[in-house]
């Protein structure tokens, strides 16, 4: 079942999600189920995953797809994805392709999810390590957004999403007046002003460019290094901090390259710093640069064996290519002075 375009509801309060499961085959995660399977028990059936990036595999979703099999899903039925961004990447991708594909909806749970992965229709498993290599294209029919959720995550959750939030925000003015008032501000349990504006921009990127053919690579900012310090390290850190450090090395390489003034560079350096710890930057050192080229060139954003760097520059974005030797060495000059 295709849809065109998914409706996108951003509230506060959870009361409003348990009518959306009555009868639906769920997915969730054995944290969230903890914490929030009561709102689940008018569920046809709930399949509880391992939390964590290590249940986002093909082995994982056959379990799931078997599942759905028994429970005798057919090609009206709808799975609820229910949790954070695994959660919501492996149930949409398991939508996909059980019976060539049927609806889900997505509901969020995490500061990342909210803002970032649960919209836009991308679904997928990891390989080998590397994030996302196995998926489709696929639109949740509706994407519930329920801000009221965050309020029981872990410190680290929130870290995740806010390496996200920064990168939305220094694609989009507005955004970034958000994130500004956001990180200024006493209160950071209130995320729904941040929630808002960042998935609100994702929306209208996504609805314009849905298969990343155009304007939608530049929701890729950060995210070529970034993933590939991510492989690197075997995820011992939150995909948001991994996508901070990208934007931090990105800016470095862009601007020793010619492509980013040294005002924009330090911009970027003063939006991201606050969020990136020592222990973090101590990535750029634990790897060589070429390891770090090297896991690079997995990306799916390249072509013809060209590596895809996307950069921002007063909220205006460019594309640069560089082989894998290019950015061996621009990695090697640049990234251990960060």
């Amino acid at each position: 079942m295709n849809v065109e375009k998914s409706e996108i509801i951003i509230e506060r309060e959870v009361r409003n999600v348990a009518p959306l499961v009555a009868d639906k085959f769920v997915l969730t995660d054995d944290n969230v189920m903890r914490i929030y399977g009561g709102l689940l028990q008018s569920a046809k059936r709930v399949c509880v995953i391992p939390h964590g990036e290590d249940s986002k595999t093909l082995e994982t979703a056959e379990t799931v797809l078997r599942e759905m099999a028994e429970e005798r899903l057919d090609r009206k039925s709808k799975l609820v994805a229910f949790g954070g961004g695994v959660v919501g990447d492996l149930g949409g991708f398991c939508a996909a392709v059980y019976m060539r594909g049927i609806n889900f909806i997505n509901v969020p749970t995490t500061l990342l999810a909210q803002l970032d992965s649960s919209i836009g229709g991308k679904t997928g498993v990891d390989l080998t390590g590397y994030k996302n290599m196995v998926g489709a294209f696929h639109l949740p029919e509706r994407v519930h957004i329920c801000t009221d959720f965050l309020k029981t995550l872990p410190k680290r959750e929130v870290s995740c999403g806010l390496g996200e939030a920064v990168k939305t925000a220094l694609l989009d003015e507005r955004c970034m007046k958000v994130w500004t008032k956001y990180f200024q501000g006493k209160d950071k349990t209130d995320c729904f002003a941040l929630v808002e504006s960042c998935a609100r921009f994702k929306e209208s990127v996504t609805n314009a460019d849905f298969k990343e053919s155009g304007r939608r690579k530049i929701l890729n900012l950060g995210h070529t290094v970034g993933h590939a310090l991510e492989y690197l390290d075997s995820h011992e850190k939150s995909h948001g901090e991994y996508v901070a450090l990208g934007l931090l090395a990105e800016a470095a390489i862009a601007h020793d390259l010619g492509v980013l003034t040294k005002e924009s560079r330090e911009f970027i350096e003063k939006k991201v710093s606050p969020i990136v710890d020592r222990d973090g930057r101590k990535l750029f050192s634990k790897f060589s640069a070429e390891e770090i080229a090297r896991a690079a060139t997995a990306d799916k954003k390249n072509s013809e064996g060209k590596i895809s760097i996307i950069v921002s520059e007063r909220y205006r974005q460019t594309e640069f290519w560089l082989t894998e030797r290019e950015l061996a060495a621009e990695a090697e000059k640049c990234l251990s002075n960060l």
